[in-house]
């Protein structure tokens, strides 16, 4: 791709995110779902007729003739998903209201540290004892090849839980005995996050971990963050693409001449994915919903149920390639129209606008009440629910957001017992 586009691009993305900022939009899950959909959407449909075909095994898919007829479906997605957002978006009342929210304590965020840090330590415990030694588990991690063992179902809920009382001690912190302790289960925390093999989780990581800061910067302050957090980016996404690459002996690094832009960006174009679900459905037909109900089920060890549907990542990942060795997520879009075509589409972008706005309403409120628990919970799930869900679907989302949220509701029941925490703030 010529540089003078990607820059074109780079720059439309700076001023659409300062613009959604001064409007107070941002940081938002909208914000993270308009910014996505620019990136994996519009600029491959934009620049299809530059892209190498060579660079992944996709991107032969953005020159398929329906490529036209994919991008308008998901046009559609895009415009009828913001109208429904704009209609439960909503404004906050500039009259004086008290609202609930918990106060910091050091006690409860050394609490939280520890029982990151137990997490932690038992996740890589098992870990070690399940592949021989750290280097093989550490290789095997990168390798990105579906188990679908138990064990390692079992091995994300603890890594999950370790990340989110992570972020609670840190945000429950104020002085430094409890902020030690916090950094330490943070740092356990990344380096986990690290070992999963996924640019996504450790980005989300490190966006939970600013984001109090981004909730209350100015603009200027904003557009340095954007700015250094961009190339942040891009640094971390190409290092961990290209230590896969070199782990997996994959071909890619001997053919591609594209530069390492397109290589840190390599699998988080959307568009291409969503062309192969669309191909899916047509040479499958449609599920009428199974795929969900896959999904909702997958958490049942295989041996309890040995015959367990594949989920539709591993699904399409048979399609494309003959084997159950990985999977190819459609995405949340993706899996709507593999369910029901266009219908599937309309009835998902109106539950995914209501849940756009959900997040941000509660977002506006955490400006004002600047509540641990809350900074911590939207932290977590804004990137969550405006990227990830949007990349992996619901295939991928009963666990990335499921298991979180069940960490979140947990310690959250504990703190409501704790009536010392809670405060009326007046706002």
């Amino acid at each position: 791709m010529h540089p003078s586009i990607i820059l074109f691009f780079v720059l439309s993305f700076f001023a659409i995110g300062t613009y959604l900022f001064k409007l107070k939009a941002a940081p938002s899950a909208a914000n993270v779902f308009v910014l996505y959909f620019i990136a994996s959407v519009l600029l491959p449909y934009l620049t299809r007729d530059n892209i190498d075909p060579y660079t992944d095994n996709f991107s032969k898919f953005l020159l398929y003739e329906g490529v036209h007829e994919a991008f308008a479906y998901l046009m559609f997605v895009f415009v009828f998903t913001s109208f429904v957002y704009r209609l439960y978006l909503v404004s906050l009342p500039t009259n004086i209201y008290a609202s609930h929210a918990f106060a910091k304590d050091n006690l409860v965020a050394i609490r939280f540290a520890v029982i990151s840090i137990a997490l932690s330590l038992l996740y890589s415990i098992i870990s070690i004892l399940i592949y021989g030694d750290v280097t093989s588990f550490l290789l095997s991690t990168y390798k990105r090849v579906q188990s679908g063992s138990s064990i390692s179902n079992f091995k994300s809920i603890l890594y999950w839980g370790a990340a989110v009382f992570a972020l609670l001690a840190f945000y429950f912190s104020s002085n430094n005995k409890s902020r030690n302790y916090s950094f330490c289960a943070l740092l356990l925390a990344l380096i986990l996050s690290l070992s999963n093999g996924g640019r996504s989780v450790f980005i989300l990581f490190i966006f939970a971990i600013l984001y109090k800061r981004i909730l209350i910067a100015t603009t200027r302050k904003f557009i340095i963050f954007s700015s250094v957090f961009f190339v942040f980016i891009l640094i971390a996404s190409y290092s961990m693409i290209l230590l896969r690459y070199i782990i997996q002996d994959a071909t890619i690094l001997e053919t591609n001449d594209s530069g390492s832009f397109a290589l840190a960006a390599t699998g988080l174009r959307y568009l291409d994915h969503f062309i192969v679900s669309t191909l899916y459905a047509d040479w499958r037909g449609h599920d009428y919903g199974e795929l969900y109900k896959n999904a909702f089920l997958s958490f049942i060890p295989r041996g309890i149920w040995e015959g367990k549907p594949q989920l539709i990542s591993a699904e399409l990942r048979y399609y494309l390639y003959g084997d159950y060795t990985g999977g190819v997520p459609p995405g949340l879009f993706g899996e709507a129209y593999i369910s029901a075509g266009i219908f599937g589409l309309f009835v998902i972008s109106n539950f995914y606008g209501i849940l756009l706005a959900w997040f941000d309403n509660q977002a506006r409120k955490a400006r004002r009440t600047l509540c641990p628990f809350k900074i911590s919970f939207l932290g977590f799930f804004i990137p969550l629910i405006g990227f990830t869900l949007v990349r992996g679907g619901i295939d991928i989302g009963v666990f990335r957001l499921g298991i979180p949220l069940f960490w979140f509701l947990v310690a959250y029941i504990w703190l409501r017992s704790q009536s010392r925490l809670r405060m009326n703030i007046v706002i």
